[in-house]
C-alpha cells in the first residue's frame, strides 16, 4: 500500500464550469487503483501523470489491517494517525476511543463493540 500523488486536468464532481489542473493524492496498492479512486472525488479526469509515490509507514499498515479483521487499532496520543483514517475512509469522530495507560489509543468500530470496556476485554479474553 502506497500513497500516490497525481497532477490531472478535471473537476470535483458536482462542479459547474471549466476544468482545471488539479494536485490529487490517493491511496492504493497499485497506481492503477489509486488513480481509479480519484473518481470518488472527480469528474472528467484526463492528461493524468503520478507526481510523486510514498511508502506508507508499516504502523498505519498494521492499523489498518487489524481495523480490517478486528474493526479495531491501537495507537498512541504522540503518533499522527489521519492517514490511517483516510485509508479505512471513516472519520474520526464516528469510532470509538479508549485507553488503558493514558498514553495508548484503542479505536473501535461502535457497531461492533458496544464501548471500550467491551473491545477492551475481548482482547484481554483472546490472550
Amino acid at each position: 500500500m502506497k500513497q500516490y500523488t497525481f497532477t490531472f486536468i478535471g473537476c470535483k464532481i458536482g462542479a459547474i464550469g471549466a476544468h482545471h489542473k488539479i494536485t490529487a493524492t490517493t491511496i492504493g496498492d497499485s497506481e492503477e487503483n489509486a488513480k481509479l479512486k480519484l473518481y470518488n472525488t472527480y469528474n472528467h479526469v484526463h492528461q493524468c501523470k503520478l507526481i510523486k509515490t510514498t511508502n506508507i509507514d508499516a504502523r498505519i499498515i498494521q492499523m489498518v489491517e487489524n481495523w480490517n479483521v478486528e474493526k479495531r487499532a491501537f495507537s498512541n496520543i504522540f503518533k499522527d494517525d489521519r492517514l490511517f483514517f483516510e485509508i479505512i475512509e471513516i472519520h474520526f469522530s464516528e469510532v470509538g476511543t479508549t485507553s488503558q495507560t493514558g498514553s495508548d489509543i484503542l479505536y473501535y468500530d461502535v457497531n461492533t463493540y458496544q464501548s471500550g470496556v467491551n473491545a477492551i476485554k475481548q482482547i484481554k479474553n483472546a490472550q
